[in-house]
């Protein structure tokens, strides 16, 4: 038991690293639990695997109490597997921290340090280590419930667009991981950067399409810095369609160019109304 003084989520991972002693490393949320019978099994489990990355199922519960289905990562359990292989698979490309423990060995090697201060660095948690995995072992378990819908969490609608610009800060944390990356094979490199990719243009859509905010000053910083860090990652996101294959327009792109093009703004105000 560590007490301290209140760092929010990263503080805590960042000083629970300092004095983890175990093989692997497991993340549990404040809101959330373990299933504690499947979670004795897996460590069980982990007496007799050697491998990067430790993969279990995790189901979210909301405010009434009703648990999800649990989602088919694809995953043949109960074997060590190559990532190299894996990580084609779409499932393993959009792993939740939820459902990973990494080797801490790797973890404390590649000098993994989490943004401190705000929320939302989850992500970073479930990003960065993944460059160290060379195996992977899916225990088949469901291991850890996740809580939402509770009023004044940090997803919860009003708090999110209050605190939307913590997201670009972690995102950026996240960046510097990624140019300074040496990743451990092509594939898992090509794999990351996927993943990078994808989380950038999601934050650009959340930003131009849900919340119709052409301005947002954390945006704008933000992608600066993606031309400066990553040249090929800011013009592969400039050039992602809206949608397909109704809004076949290149609306970050566009945006770059003029913020208040009548062009753009025309076409995301009729895909919001496609989408409503």
């Amino acid at each position: 038991m560590i007490d301290k003084e209140n760092g929010n989520y990263g503080s805590c991972i960042n000083e629970g690293l300092r004095h983890a002693v175990g093989k692997y490393v497991k993340v549990l949320d404040a809101d959330d639990w373990f299933d504690t019978e499947n979670f004795d099994q897996m460590v069980e489990m982990l007496k007799h695997v050697d491998v990067d990355l430790v993969v279990s199922h995790f189901a979210k519960v909301d405010a009434s109490g009703h648990v999800a289905d649990v989602r088919d990562l694809h995953i043949p359990s109960g074997q060590t597997l190559d990532m190299d292989t894996l990580s084609r698979k779409r499932s393993v490309q959009g792993l939740w921290m939820h459902e990973i423990a990494y080797r801490r060995e790797n973890v404390i090697q590649m000098g993994y340090h989490q943004e401190e201060g705000i929320s939302y660095t989850d992500v970073q948690w479930g990003f960065s280590p993944m460059a160290m995995v060379k195996t992977v072992f899916f225990t088949g378990l469901l291991v850890y419930y996740y809580r939402v819908g509770r009023e004044g969490q940090s997803m919860d609608v009003n708090v999110y667009r209050r605190q939307f610009a913590q997201e670009f800060r972690c995102t950026s944390a996240m960046l510097a991981d990624f140019v300074g990356m040496k990743a451990v094979s092509q594939a898992v490199e090509q794999m990351m950067a996927d993943k990078m990719r994808g989380r950038i243009i999601a934050l650009y859509k959340r930003a131009l399409v849900d919340m119709d905010d052409r301005h947002n000053e954390a945006m704008i910083a933000f992608d600066e810095l993606l031309k400066a860090k990553s040249p090929a990652l800011y013009k592969a996101v400039g050039c992602r369609l809206l949608s397909v294959p109704l809004f076949c327009y290149p609306y970050i792109g566009a945006w770059r160019k003029n913020r208040d093009g009548r062009l753009l703004q025309l076409v995301l105000r009729l895909y919001r109304r496609y989408k409503r």
